[in-house]
């Protein structure tokens, strides 16, 4: 291991408890009761809620495609199972940001029961971190490319990003939706 580094769970566990103190100590109160009645939670809850989604932000970090800007990290995740070659996606095309906007519906849906269309737009605002949000048409261009793009999709980066939302679940314990406009239609 080569150089200092501070590996991405690290990264987003640590977001996730500035957002937390964010919220319990800087937020205003107005906000923090109309974001809490927006999303049907109690402030406490939505803070919770806040500081999760906070913790998600990078999770496009989770790729070949930004991991390997990292030189000496490749053999080390190589050696773990984890694939660099075949990657379509480069991280000058597709930012981090715009990957998170991309992976993260899936990890919404699957786990905590979003709409598929409110997962969209909890992914797009968490990849605009960095002050610019994703186009639509960048995200949606990996949407057309999903074939082509096993080097974001492979098996092993998919559990690597699940093993990661499971364990921010367990950190930071967002609690569940209200099936409202935000969950998965339950009627049938």
């Amino acid at each position: 291991r080569e150089g200092n580094i501070h590996r991405l769970i690290y990264h987003l566990v640590d977001v996730g408890a500035v957002a937390s103190q964010l919220w319990d100590q800087c937020i205003a109160r107005g906000f923090k009761t109309e974001i809490s009645e927006y999303l049907g939670l109690s402030e406490k809850e939505a803070g919770r809620q806040f500081s999760f989604w906070a913790s998600i932000h990078d999770m496009g970090k989770a790729t070949p495609a930004f991991q390997s800007q990292y030189t000496p990290a490749i053999h080390s995740l190589e050696v773990c199972g984890f694939c660099f070659s075949n990657s379509a996606i480069k991280p000058i095309d597709f930012p981090h940001g715009v990957l998170t906007a991309y992976l993260l519906p899936d990890l919404l849906v699957s786990q905590t029961g979003l709409s598929v269309g409110f997962a969209r737009k909890i992914a797009r605002t968490l990849g605009g971190h960095h002050g610019s949000f994703p186009l639509a048409s960048k995200v949606n261009a990996l949407y057309a490319k999903h074939e082509a793009i096993s080097g974001i999709t492979n098996e092993n980066w998919e559990i690597a990003r699940a093993e990661f939302f499971a364990e921010l679940v367990s950190v930071f314990n967002p609690p569940k939706l209200p099936v409202t406009r935000f969950s998965i239609s339950i009627q049938n």
